[in-house]
């Protein structure tokens, strides 16, 4: 809607086909200095690799793939152990525990996934033991009320840095 009332019809849609584009072509998560998994949403429920996620396949603008449905989608939760349905997302998403978080984190040899996807009035919260930050930032439409937050990486230390 903000593209149509900036740039009208032709040109909002325009503008919009091409910002989808680039979207799909996107990579879904990254890793970064060997030790953070960066996704937006979670763990998808087959224990995948990252090098299987690297090979996902691209463009996939919906997305019609499961597993990159799910690492966009997905949420950690501290009352399971694997995974069950997400109730709250709907079709096609889960929550994901601790165990796969271990067995991802593990397998990867990595040391935590930071992940932005799931509103938190304070900004930011752990889950999984301190593997599994979660870091909100807008204050846009109903979410004026957050507190928003940012992770901040200096060499080995990782900062929560309240930005309001």
């Amino acid at each position: 809607m903000e593209l149509l009332r900036k740039f009208g019809p032709y040109d909002g849609d325009s503008i919009y086909d091409r910002l989808k584009d680039v979207f799909s072509q996107m990579p879904i998560s990254a890793t970064l200095n060997d030790k953070y998994f960066l996704v937006h949403g979670g763990l998808p429920i087959n224990n995948i690799s990252i090098d299987n996620i690297a090979k996902l396949p691209k463009p996939d603008e919906i997305p019609n793939n499961e597993t990159t449905f799910q690492l966009l989608w997905n949420d950690p939760s501290d009352d399971i152990k694997y995974y069950e349905p997400n109730i709250l997302r709907g079709p096609g998403t889960y929550v994901f525990g601790p165990a796969l978080t271990e067995n991802f984190l593990s397998n990867s040899g990595l040391k935590m996934i930071i992940r932005g996807h799931e509103y938190t009035p304070q900004g930011y919260k752990w889950n999984h033991g301190g593997k599994v930050l979660t870091v909100f930032s807008s204050k846009a439409g109903p979410y004026s009320g957050t507190k928003p937050h940012v992770a901040v990486l200096d060499n080995d230390s990782l900062n929560i840095v309240d930005v309001s």
